[in-house]
């Protein structure tokens, strides 16, 4: 081709980290493709670019170097974005295909600017539902209506696949089965080089930020009453984010927890470096949708500190629903939810969507 005919667009660290073997596979194939970045996250965005060794983004919708942060935040990057597309060549036209990934605000953006340029959407994780349009919000209602306006819909199990035929879509569903998200941990386990902090194995690896939680006092309550009472018995690493740093200063809960000696407070990781840590350890806290895919794979017991979960059949993954006796129970059996998963095994599903899109594409 002469001229680029595909796009992707990305604006979270989630949707890189997932559509970044993708980019891998057409990189390897010299498929020409527009890597657009929406940037809603900003710096980490960059620092996983390094990691995988992808190229830098050809469009950047919003050049601020502050990430996303609350709801005021959302729409002034909602406004900058939208305001710089319209000045912007080199975004989708007629008959290009843009890959979107999942529900984040971005996808949706990506999806409307897709839609207005008469462009085609290739929707990457459709499906996902909790049945509960309020909860998450806006994601639930965001992947529905990208699954309503794409043109191919890549689900990742049966289920996904089942929740879009039952909502009629009209674009052509392909089940892949698995989720890219293999692809993006094949390529950090094969990449150990790239590791830059590997403690001891055997602890107990935490992770929670997400906005639910921090804002719920009495999910907060939760959730730290349960990693002090780890860290009273096993070695506990707990992620740092800086949303989940500040809102523990607010609360006062920082210094409480600076009081366990078997806890240790490290810093957001690069993806490497975090799949190496998900792996060597005994088991994962961690409120959020990767980790909890991440965690099956790496045959690690994985603690959900959700109310929900939009994947079942998950046999590692324990549901806690924030409810002590489910998260005792978890505590004191752990070794019930140890399940060996063969990585290696699986397909690809990255090379089958590059396969089932350039077979799409009209030359």
């Amino acid at each position: 081709m002469d001229e680029n005919k595909f796009h992707i667009m990305i604006g979270t660290k989630g949707q890189l980290i997932k559509m970044a073997p993708i980019m891998l596979e057409m990189d390897r194939r010299g498929i020409k493709y527009n890597f657009i970045n929406a940037a809603q996250h900003t710096k980490i965005l960059y620092d996983i670019i390094g990691v995988f060794g992808l190229k830098q983004p050809d469009i950047v919708l919003n050049k601020n170097s502050k990430d996303v942060a609350n709801v005021l935040d959302m729409a002034v990057w909602l406004s900058k974005v939208t305001l710089n597309s319209f000045s912007q060549d080199g975004l989708p036209k007629k008959n290009d295909i843009c890959l979107i990934h999942g529900d984040p605000i971005p996808a949706s953006f990506g999806a409307l600017l897709t839609k207005l340029h008469r462009a085609k959407i290739a929707h990457i994780e459709s499906g996902e539902r909790t049945h509960n349009m309020f909860n998450p919000f806006p994601e639930e209602l965001s992947r529905r209506m990208i699954d309503r306006m794409a043109d191919y819909l890549f689900t990742s199990s049966e289920e996904s696949y089942n929740n879009v035929i039952k909502q009629g879509v009209k674009g052509e569903i392909i089940n892949l089965g698995y989720n890219t998200v293999i692809d993006a941990i094949r390529f950090a386990i094969t990449n150990p080089h790239k590791v830059t902090f590997r403690p001891e194995p055997g602890y107990v690896l935490v992770n929670v930020h997400r906005v639910e939680n921090l804002y719920s006092k009495e999910r907060l309550d939760i959730i730290i009453s349960t990693i002090e009472k780890i860290a009273e018995n096993e070695r506990v690493l707990m992620i740092m984010h800086e949303p989940l740093k500040n809102r523990l200063q607010k609360v006062n809960m920082l210094d409480r927890l600076k009081g366990y000696e078997n806890l240790r407070m490290i810093p957001l990781q690069d993806y490497v470096t975090n799949i190496d840590l998900i792996k060597n350890s005994k088991y994962i806290v961690n409120d959020g949708g990767a980790p909890q895919l991440e965690s099956y794979f790496l045959s690690r017991p994985c603690l959900l500190m959700r109310g929900f979960m939009e994947q079942s059949g998950y046999p590692n993954v324990c549901l806690s629903r924030y409810e002590t006796s489910i998260i005792d129970d978890f505590l004191n059996n752990y070794s019930n939810y140890e399940f060996d998963v063969d990585i290696n095994a699986l397909k690809s599903p990255s090379k089958e969507i590059v396969d089932i899109l350039t077979e799409k594409m009209t030359f």
